[in-house]
């Protein structure tokens, strides 16, 4: 039985919308099936659903002509695709529930540590023994994902829109680490260089793990320099101007008394 005018538009339009939702995934960015930033792809989802739909309709026409039984076929059919999704979706919250223990603590230690910054800094995050939660060993998500997350966790938790953050974890090869170069550290993406002076380097390490300070770069990269201008406690103030509100979506402690 030929297929009806309806599934035949889903064949047609299914690959076009797949490939168009790819073009600005492959121009901006690298496709990938790995971890977050597979939301990179959300433009292609649209056709990949529409081609799994006439897939479907390919097939139980081939075997139902039509009718109720061909629509009750279809349900069937699609059953499996939606329960998978829905395991996924299940997977997907049991672990960010499981990293936002692990980001809670983090940044409780960073409180502690570091009740205030100086504006302008730049916090980078050593994270080393994190390699099992990269590529396709397992779904786990890392307590820091890239620049943008440092970045935004440090406003959020100090109250201050000059602070950047980053992420390095040794021995793993991440495409969107930052470098260390005599001049500072080098973003992976627009290539800015933030000084050492205006750098902090803290390092969430062992078992349990506990936040500290970096006070020689050559534990953070192999480096053949030492740059005399990195003086990270210069960076550190003893107590806030004002405690930000949201701080306390992560830290309950009694924390540093303001300097209002």
């Amino acid at each position: 039985m030929a297929p009806d005018r309806t599934t035949v538009v889903l064949c047609a339009a299914a690959p076009l919308l797949l490939v168009a939702g790819l073009i600005p995934t492959i121009v901006y960015w690298d496709p990938t099936l790995d971890g977050i930033l597979t939301r990179v792809s959300y433009f292609s989802t649209l056709g990949a659903a529409l081609g799994a739909v006439a897939l479907l309709a390919l097939g139980t026409g081939s075997v139902i002509r039509g009718g109720r039984n061909a629509d009750i076929l279809v349900a069937f059919a699609s059953a499996p695709l939606i329960l998978l999704a829905a395991f996924t979706q299940l997977r997907t919250e049991a672990t960010y529930a499981a990293v936002w223990v692990e980001q809670k603590d983090l940044w409780t230690q960073m409180v502690e540590l570091i009740p205030a910054l100086a504006p302008n800094s730049s916090v980078f995050f050593v994270m080393p023994g994190y390699e099992d939660r990269f590529g396709f060993t397992n779904y786990s998500r890392t307590p820091i994902l890239d620049s943008l997350d440092a970045s935004m966790a440090l406003r959020v938790v100090y109250g201050d829109e000059q602070l950047a953050g980053d992420v390095l974890y040794p021995g793993v090869n991440v495409s969107t680490a930052p470098v260390l170069a005599p001049a500072g550290v080098m973003h992976w993406w627009h290539k800015d260089v933030t000084p050492y002076d205006q750098a902090v380097f803290v390092i969430y390490a062992g078992a349990p793990r506990r936040l500290q300070i970096v006070r020689d770069l050559s534990v953070v990269a192999d480096v053949d320099f030492a740059p005399s201008t990195y003086q990270p406690l210069q960076r550190i103030l003893p107590s806030p101007v004002g405690v930000p509100p949201l701080r306390s979506v992560i830290y309950a402690g009694p924390g540093p008394q303001s300097r209002d």
